[in-house]
């Protein structure tokens, strides 16, 4: 799903089919705003966050239909600039928590919940 929204906000795209393969509910209303709101600023995202998603719970154990994902991601390769090139400053990234809450809808894993925290909220 990140690398999903991360190619929808170099263009950026809310209408990104791949957004609405891996996001659902409440996840999905996250990126895609997120998105629209780029878009309407004249932004968009460049460079590469680094990520090391890690499973830290399955629910019901026997048979799970949810999961909970955490990342200490690196944002610090990535930078929002004016999509017509005139100056813009972004706040620097670095080391956040992500916090993502999966499910199955119509058969297949879906992100549903989803929480990036500020810069500094873990480390590597």
């Amino acid at each position: 799903m990140q690398h999903a929204f991360q190619a929808a906000e170099q263009i950026p795209d809310p209408n990104a089919a791949d957004l609405r393969t891996y996001a659902a509910g409440d996840a999905l209303m996250l990126l895609t705003n997120g998105l629209t709101s780029l878009k309407r600023d004249g932004l968009r995202g460049t460079g590469e966050t680094r990520f090391d998603p890690k499973v830290t719970e399955l629910a019901p154990p026997a048979s799970p239909t949810q999961a909970r994902v955490e990342d200490c991601m690196d944002t610090a390769g990535s930078h929002v600039v004016k999509i017509d090139g005139s100056a813009y400053t972004d706040t620097p990234g670095g080391m956040r928590l992500a916090v993502a809450t999966l499910e199955q809808v119509d058969g297949a894993w879906k992100v549903t919940g989803l929480g990036i925290h500020e810069v500094g909220s873990c480390t590597a």
